[in-house]
């Protein structure tokens, strides 16, 4: 019995598709405001599998709170918020 084909990797590609880079431009725009508010994000992997916890840092008054993963979407993209 043969094994299926490998698959072909296009080495070519030296950059990602234009898509992602514009969404990488679009992310850093959006810390960039995050942050000369005063205000940063953090993300980190919770206790339990598959869970992310979200703090958001607002360092003009070393202040520091949990948010909800919706609170951080809405923080970072107000135009998109549910």
């Amino acid at each position: 019995m043969s094994s299926p084909p490998t698959p072909l990797i296009d080495a070519a590609r030296a950059e990602p598709p234009a898509a992602v880079i514009a969404q990488i431009i679009d992310a850093g725009a959006r810390h960039e405001r995050l942050r000369r508010s005063g205000r940063e994000l953090r993300f980190a992997l919770g206790s339990r599998p598959g869970e992310v916890e979200v703090e958001l840092v607002d360092s003009a008054h070393g202040r520091c709170r949990t948010v909800s993963v919706a609170e951080a979407f809405a923080l970072a993209c107000p135009a998109h918020a549910v």
